[in-house]
């Protein structure tokens, strides 16, 4: 057998054991299904027990206990079919390299693949390509090499750096490399990635690349080059690694990867399980901050896109995606935290039932000491307090008796069984009033909860009529221009529409206003095609997630609409 056959023959022993384990993990699927289908039936028959306090505490912490060995279960399930999922590409192509390295006198042979792999013993067949001792494949040299842990440096001597190209399980090419990657092969590999869908390219790191996607200290990386220079690659990799670094404590839902458009976010779906991973969730800007803004819809950007491709770039949206009018809001906030901002009247079926100047006055019995938003959020505490008022005083009103009463007797007709005593039937009659004034007051009680008795849209219109002329001067924008812009926002605002630039503004200006809930928790985020994220986009996301380490990758000779690219504007967005 010649060296070639001896490596297929390693392939075939290792599909082999991919091939068991699969079945493996089938076999434990089904069971573990069928567990949890009886669990859940089992949960919906479980009672609380409610004859003595003791019976009804020990019922209580079953049930508990049947929730959480049904999660777990649940999660067990979750990362089965992730593994299922991962094999099923390593069955294709199981590995891309091998090292043979001498450590403490022992030689040591190992392959690695997308994912590890252990054979029936326990003993490492596969290696991640993302683990510390990889990293002797991509940065270690023939002869005396290391390789670091989290807390030590291992030297080696590297014997044998062996790349593959596997495709169905053959081995179709076998290059023994010495420094770096062979160029024809790594042509070969870049050649075949340039198909409908990039094929493992974990295979063709270099050292260069290798340096940015296991750089673990970084808070703030700017990846820059040229169209085909390798830039996504690196970026797909680096979250990659990162998500398998961390694995202890970042989930891939932590992680916001921003991409062009959807049909990039597409091709990311289907890169990255090649390299071990998936679930990022991966989605363009302006899909983001139309989640942010749900009640509007963002205007198009063929618009832009034409009129910068004519060389007509409009200063407005070159304002308004830059830093200036983002440092404005600030100074508006603080402007207007004396007085207040825009209310607006709470109304049921044109009825006030909250008036707008009430809401100022206790506004203005708020502590003046603290921001907008904290008095905003104290204002809220007091109207639900007023609002619970009314509904009590509402109770009261003939209507709501006269309802009450209504409903009472047809409860009484289509329930026989109804126990009838005096008490009884006052209590049902308040509870029923309860309920028909609650019912009444929803719309308002949502309303308060969601601070709509602020006037948001005519805040945001406020804030860009108060932008002083010496800004609009310095952007070679008129007063006259600036005035008709006003126009076009105040008729956009009024069909619940905003431009995206004007979308990213709105949305800083709201939550200095009020407190804002964001439900994702972004830990690490990746933006690609840098060049078309404007700075007034990356001032969000940090507003939003301070702490968030960021990746921006991109070409910024490549600019595709008319907008501030984030590199004029570095130093002001990271300061330290």
């Amino acid at each position: 057998m010649n060296e070639k056959q001896l490596e297929q023959t390693h392939v075939d022993e290792t599909i082999e054991l991919i091939q068991i384990e699969q079945n493996m993990l089938d076999t434990k699927q089904r069971e573990l299904t069928q567990e949890m289908n009886h669990s859940t039936k089992d949960t919906a028959n479980h009672k609380i027990r409610a004859g003595s306090n003791e019976a009804f505490y020990e019922s209580a912490v079953e049930y508990r206990q049947h929730e959480q060995e049904l999660l777990l279960k649940y999660h067990t399930l979750e990362a089965q079919q992730k593994r299922l999922q991962t094999l099923s590409v390593m069955k294709d192509s199981p590995y891309f390299a091998r090292i043979d390295f001498k450590e403490d006198r022992e030689t040591e042979t190992l392959y690695l693949g997308i994912a590890s792999l252990r054979d029936l013993a326990e003993e490492t067949i596969v290696i991640d390509w993302r683990a510390p001792i990889a990293n002797l494949y991509y940065e270690g040299e023939i002869g005396p090499a290391f390789y670091e842990t989290e807390t030590d440096r291992i030297d080696v001597d590297l014997q044998l750096k062996r790349q593959f190209k596997i495709q169905e399980g053959r081995i179709l090419s076998m290059v023994d490399t010495s420094e770096v990657i062979n160029d024809d092969f790594l042509l070969e590999i870049l050649d075949e990635a340039s198909s409908n869908h990039m094929k493992n390219i974990v295979s063709t790191i270099q050292k260069a690349q290798n340096a940015i996607i296991r750089d673990t200290t970084s808070k703030v990386m700017l990846i820059e080059g040229i169209a085909g220079s390798g830039k996504t690659s690196t970026l797909l990799q680096r979250i990659a690694f990162l998500l398998y670094h961390n694995r202890k404590w970042l989930e891939a839902e932590n992680v916001l990867l921003f991409s062009p458009n959807h049909l990039f976010s597409d091709y990311i779906s289907t890169v990255l399980p090649s390299l071990g991973e998936s679930g990022v969730p991966t989605q363009t800007f302006k899909n983001y901050i139309s989640q942010l803004l749900p009640e509007f819809s963002l205007l198009d950007e063929q618009q832009q896109e034409s009129g910068f491709l004519l060389g007509e770039k409009d200063p407005i949206q070159v304002m308004k995606s830059g830093l200036t009018l983002v440092d404005q809001i600030d100074r508006y906030i603080q402007s207007i935290t004396s007085y207040g901002p825009l209310f607006r009247d709470m109304k049921i079926n044109g009825r006030t039932i909250l008036s707008r100047e009430s809401i100022r006055q206790w506004y203005k019995e708020t502590n003046e000491q603290l921001p907008l938003h904290h008095r905003l959020s104290l204002l809220q505490t007091k109207l639900l307090k007023k609002l619970g008022g009314l509904q009590k005083d509402e109770t009261r009103q003939q209507w709501v008796k006269d309802l009450a009463e209504e409903q009472l007797q047809e409860l009484y007709a289509t329930d026989p069984n109804l126990e009838y005593t005096e008490q009884k039937e006052r209590s049902l009659r308040k509870k029923l009033a309860n309920q028909i004034v609650r019912k009444r007051f929803r719309r308002i009680h949502r309303g308060i909860m969601n601070y709509q008795f602020v006037n948001i849209t005519k805040q945001y219109l406020h804030f860009l009529q108060t932008v002083p002329l010496s800004l609009l001067t310095r952007h070679k924008i008129s007063e006259t221009r600036w005035q008709e812009h006003l126009a076009t926002i105040r008729t956009h605002l009024r069909q619940r529409e905003l431009p995206q630039e004007d979308a990213v503004l709105f949305f800083l200006l709201m939550r200095r206003t009020y407190p804002v809930t964001v439900t994702h928790k972004a830990r690490y985020i990746f933006i690609d095609e840098m060049q078309d994220f404007a700075p007034s986009q990356v001032a969000l996301l940090q507003a939003l997630f301070p702490k968030a380490n960021l990746t921006f990758c991109g070409d910024l000779n490549q600019n595709v609409f008319g907008n501030e690219t984030i590199v004029g504007s570095l130093e002001e967005l990271f300061v330290d």
